[in-house]
Order: C-alpha cells, then structure tokens, then sequence
C-alpha cells in the first residue's frame, strides 16, 4: 500500500510502516488504520487523503495525513501516533465515536478549517496558526456527548 495505491480489502486492517504513503484514490471503509510515527518526524507515514473519506470500523491511529477537505471517521478513537504535526493542508473533518485526540496528546493540525465530532471521548486538537470552526461539511462546528471540546 504504497506509492499511491488505493485500499481495496475492506475488512483488513491498514499498518503503514515508517516512510509507506497509502493514497486515497476512492473513498474507503477498512476495519482499523493505523500510520507509524518516528517521534522525530522525519519518516512518518503518510496518509494522503486528497478529498476523499477514509471509515474505520474501530481506530484511527494517524501519524502525518495530508488533505483537502477530506474526513476520517472512526468507529472508536482517533489518535496520534507520533510527536509531531498530525494533519496539513486545507480542511477535514473528523469524526469519532469515542474521542479525537486526548487531553494529554492532542492531534496537532496545521489547518485552515476544520469539523468535529468526538462522541464520548471529546475533542482535543492542537493547530498552528488561524483555524475557522466550520465550512467543511454539513457537519459544522465542533462537538462532544459527553466530554470536553479544547
């Protein structure tokens, strides 16, 4: 899954090992992903969204993900495998029924927009620079059931 290969085995989990790229051509339903992170940030993998949605039907585990108004949504938890930057480029969205990011280890963006939804786990981000609430999708804003929003 390199190179700019799409994701075709919907029930498989996704590991991307230190410097792999998966690059999504479709949008794509797996049962977990899960980017390697070399808490130096000079080899993590990456997952190039493009504008496309990738589901989990548990986690999301993402060390560098590149997008243009993409989504990630996950069954559980979204989470940060690395130490560094997590999401670059226009927009996403990101969605979680049990959390996006932690308290103790948010996703660090460097984003213009973003959307939230981070269910019962809430929603901790981390961006650098000017960051919009909203203008991704239809979802708008930025929430949690049962937790903090920061």
């Amino acid at each position: 899954l390199s190179g700019g290969a799409a994701v075709f085995d919907t029930a498989g989990a996704v590991n991307v090992g230190l410097g792999g790229t998966v690059q999504l051509l479709a949008n794509e339903t797996v049962s977990s992903y899960a980017g390697a992170g070399d808490n130096v940030g000079t080899n993590d993998s990456t997952l190039a969204l493009g504008a496309f949605t990738l589901t989990t039907t548990a986690g999301a585990a993402i060390a560098n993900v590149t997008t243009s108004g993409g989504s990630i949504v996950a069954g559980t938890s979204i989470t940060d495998a690395d130490d560094d930057n997590n999401v670059t480029g226009t927009s996403i969205v990101l969605q979680a029924a049990t959390g996006v990011g932690t308290s103790a280890d948010p996703i660090e963006t460097t984003l213009a927009n973003v959307e939230a939804a981070g269910g019962s786990g809430g929603v901790f981000l981390a961006n650098t620079g000017n960051l919009i609430i909203g203008g991704v999708s239809a979802l708008v804003g930025v929430s949690a059931t049962a937790s903090d929003v920061n």
